[in-house]
């Protein structure tokens, strides 16, 4: 199998991803849902899957730790999320390491608008600054668009 077919595989998995649970139930035949991928082992798994459209693997091992830390960023952040029953999410948050539910401070609803201005707050913040500030280590210039040359000799 070529690259290129492997890497549309791939992206016909991460494409499913967006499917209702209801719908691959149905298509399957079996009890489906999307929840496991909502774990630090799922995070894991999805992390390696889009690594894998990726050509080196250098790039492949950056890109996962980007994606996990992306993923596990995420996590984080839901945890103080407030919810009916004073407890997380769901209770595979932790799955494998354990099936317990831990309780949430519950300092905010993800409905809040308090917490789309923070988010966009703080994007906006982090792309501003790396796209006007001029890292000492860079060769290239952030004004101009140019890429550092980062090649070995």
């Amino acid at each position: 199998m070529s690259t290129m077919e492997s890497r549309h595989r791939i992206l016909g998995i991460v494409v499913l991803l967006v499917v209702p649970s209801g719908w691959v139930s149905s298509v399957l035949g079996v009890p489906f849902a999307w929840d496991g991928l909502h774990t630090v082992v799922g995070t894991a798994l999805l992390s390696g899957i889009g690594a894998l459209l990726f050509g080196s693997s250098t790039h492949r091992r950056r890109a996962f730790l980007v994606l996990f830390a992306g993923g596990l960023s995420h996590l984080i952040v839901d945890l103080p999320q407030r919810y009916a029953d004073g407890k997380l999410l769901t209770n595979e948050y932790l799955f494998p390491l354990t099936t317990w539910r831990p309780p949430t401070p519950g300092w905010y609803v993800s409905a809040d608008r308090w917490v789309l201005l923070l988010a966009v707050g703080v994007t906006l913040a982090i792309l501003l600054l790396d796209r006007y500030r001029s890292w000492p280590s860079d060769a290239g210039s952030a004004s101009t668009g140019t890429v550092p040359d980062r090649r070995q000799p």
